[in-house]
């Protein structure tokens, strides 16, 4: 167990640093987990449900919106759930990156 928390430690904190490097922080906040598989990010004035769908059509990256999670849908529109468990660190890496140009297009930002 000890050796699986390891690794998943190490794939959590290459995904943090990844999302802080390669996102702008006013964009995703986002706490450090100290347990489970996924990073709970926020995004300010973004319906993450809708921009899950973009970002999946025109970024080529899927993640899950906070919605699904939420007793009360409406109060998860501004979440998204990464998981990092099973994700190699080129995946995460690439994944982060089209996340922040798919944001970035769908804010309109160049």
């Amino acid at each position: 167990l000890s050796v699986i928390r390891q690794k998943y430690r190490k794939k959590r904190d290459f995904m943090v640093e990844a999302l802080r490097k390669e996102m702008k922080p006013e964009s995703l906040q986002f706490q450090i987990p100290q347990g489970g598989f996924f990073i709970w990010g926020k995004l300010q004035d973004v319906d993450v449900d809708l921009f899950a769908r973009f970002a999946a059509r025109a970024g080529k990256v899927a993640f899950i919106p906070g919605s699904a999670f939420f007793v009360e849908p409406e109060k998860g529109r501004s979440f998204l759930r990464l998981a990092f468990p099973q994700v190699c660190r080129e995946t995460a890496l690439q994944g982060i990156r089209a996340l922040n140009q798919a944001l970035r297009s769908f804010q309109g930002k160049p």
